[in-house]
């Protein structure tokens, strides 16, 4: 199953593909396509460190403008694969 759990049309979107290093071996998309956060310039946002912690939270960290008119800055997005998978669900 693969889902788009949000729109990601703009160029400059901080964005995440869940997926198997096989997908990324082969050039595939992983099963999902998350867009963590909505940058408002189109340009540069991303490069985000990503660290998993003990209990399968995913946190990526990263820098952009995520508030019109204001200056760019750094924030933090904390997910686990069960919070997409349940999305997922009620997105059928």
């Amino acid at each position: 199953m693969k889902r788009e759990v949000d729109s990601l049309d703009a160029p400059a979107e901080r964005c995440s593909n869940a997926g198997t290093y096989e997908d990324i071996r082969r050039g595939r998309e992983g099963q999902y396509r998350v867009r963590l956060m909505d940058n408002t310039r189109d340009s540069d946002c991303a490069y985000p460190g990503v660290e998993v912690l003990p209990d399968g939270t995913f946190v990526a960290t990263t820098y952009g403008h995520w508030v019109q008119g204001e200056q760019p800055y750094i924030v933090s997005v904390r997910l686990k694969l069960a919070e997409l998978d349940a999305i997922a669900r009620t997105a059928r």
